[in-house]
């Protein structure tokens, strides 16, 4: 009998030589630390609420979780009809043809390094070194981190450390990442419980004292922070500000919106002009948020190596709690930095670093107030905040490998089909 040829499909060669070497836990352990609350979360997003006074943070998290919901759906079908290594550059140059599909991934996951190493490197400056340099008064480096040429060495480390943990080969690296989520959230555990048990007077006191000790200041740092940010402009200290603005809270006094205001057009310009007005804010937050929260999918070029990856249901639930538990905490953390830092203080302390950043102003301490070494302050331990900043530092071991791991399986995937040079897409027998 005649052999019948196979059906051609999309891909023309099945051995790529890498393996499935991660289990379904291991996609959302990268899934969640890429929607990294510690790194991105508190750092580049719920830092600058304070820019959008009126805005309510609460309300923004839920809207931007809904949306990213939506991306979430869309990679996990993509994952599991094509689950192969190199994600969004294989389902481009299939879906648009391989030059649109090359240009569109090699700009968004091989160019793009060259300004997030940048990102990485700043993070682990105020998030490590700044406040270790703080605690144990090493006032040259403290100096040496804060200038460019400080960041260009830190980006150096950032770039060497990224790239030496994607060596290890992915089974390594997914060892690694576990061991740095157990310790980042037992820290994280053990900041909130701080948090939740500590008064905001104790804080206040502890605060105006170590900011003497460490840093220098004199008299009633606190207060002197809520006075460089504006004062009770930065964000209405109200009950429940991380809740209902001071706009929701005067409708509802008076009665609804509809009733209360005079707004001009004909009813659906109505309704989009108190929508605004209620809401806008709110919404202004949803892109500082974003760029915090957009991550759950970036691991999607790697799901050609993790096992079950062409079931939907588990990529879809991977990504969705690697999402959702990042927002879960999210929302525990702004309700107890209302009651332990006070939201005044906590948004104020925020823009007084970002004034300085900007040259628009100044700030009561000279570097960002990390909330795990302001609660660390409750205990005036030099000793117990060095060792709750370099726990808190797993959250950026565990998120470093990022950097490169994902951006490696699209160079992979263009060289195996000759776009880019063939040796690219060696596989190591060893490390796959």
């Amino acid at each position: 009998m005649a052999a019948i040829p196979e059906a051609p499909t999309l891909f023309l060669r099945k051995a790529t030589g890498l393996v499935k070497g991660w289990s379904r836990f291991d996609a959302f352990l990268y899934s969640f630390m890429s929607v990294n609350f510690v790194t991105l979360g508190l750092f580049f997003s719920l830092s600058v609420l304070g820019f959008v006074p009126d805005g309510q943070v609460l309300p923004a998290l839920l809207i931007s979780g809904v949306f990213m919901s939506f991306l979430v759906v869309t990679y996990a079908g993509l994952i599991s009809v094509m689950p192969r290594a190199g994600g969004d550059y294989v389902w481009q140059s299939r879906l648009l043809g391989g030059g649109v599909g090359f240009v569109l991934a090699v700009t968004g996951w091989w160019f793009i390094l060259w300004y997030w190493a940048p990102v990485y490197a700043n993070i682990l400056t105020v998030e490590v070194l700044q406040p270790l340099a703080a605690v144990l008064k090493l006032d040259g480096l403290s100096d040496f981190l804060a200038n460019e040429n400080g960041l260009f060495i830190v980006i150096q480390v950032t770039v060497v450390l990224a790239g030496v943990l994607v060596a290890l080969g992915m089974e390594t690296y997914a060892k690694i990442q576990k061991v740095c989520f157990y310790i980042g959230m037992a820290a994280l555990g053990l900041m909130f419980l701080i948090m939740l048990f500590g008064s905001r007077s104790g804080f206040q006191s502890a605060f105006n004292e170590e900011a003497a000790n460490l840093f220098g200041a004199s008299g009633d740092t606190y207060n002197r922070t809520l006075e460089l940010a504006g004062g009770s402009q930065v964000v209405p200290d109200l009950g429940f500000t991380p809740f209902f603005g001071p706009t929701l809270l005067l409708a509802v006094q008076t009665g609804g919106a509809a009733g209360a205001l005079e707004l001009p057009g004909f009813p659906p310009v109505q309704s989009f002009l108190q929508f605004m007005l209620f809401f806008g804010p709110t919404l202004l937050l949803v892109p500082f948020l974003a760029f915090w929260i957009l991550y759950p999918n970036w691991g999607a070029t790697l799901y050609g190596e993790v096992r079950g990856a062409s079931d939907f249901r588990r990529v879809l639930v991977g990504m969705m709690q690697g999402l959702w538990i990042t927002i879960a905490i999210a929302v525990v953390f702004v309700l107890l930095a209302a009651k332990f830092f006070g939201w005044q203080f906590f948004n104020a302390a925020n823009l007084g670093y970002w004034n300085t950043v900007y040259q628009t102003g100044e700030a009561a301490i000279p570097i960002w107030p990390f909330p795990p070494l302001l609660a660390s302050f409750y205990f005036h331990s030099p000793i117990l905040s060095t060792i709750i900043v370099l726990a808190f530092g797993a959250w950026f071991l565990g998120w470093a490998g990022t950097l490169f791991l994902s951006s490696t399986r699209v160079i992979f995937a263009a060289a195996f089909d000759r776009i880019l040079p063939e040796r690219m897409a060696d596989v190591s027998e060893h490390r796959h």
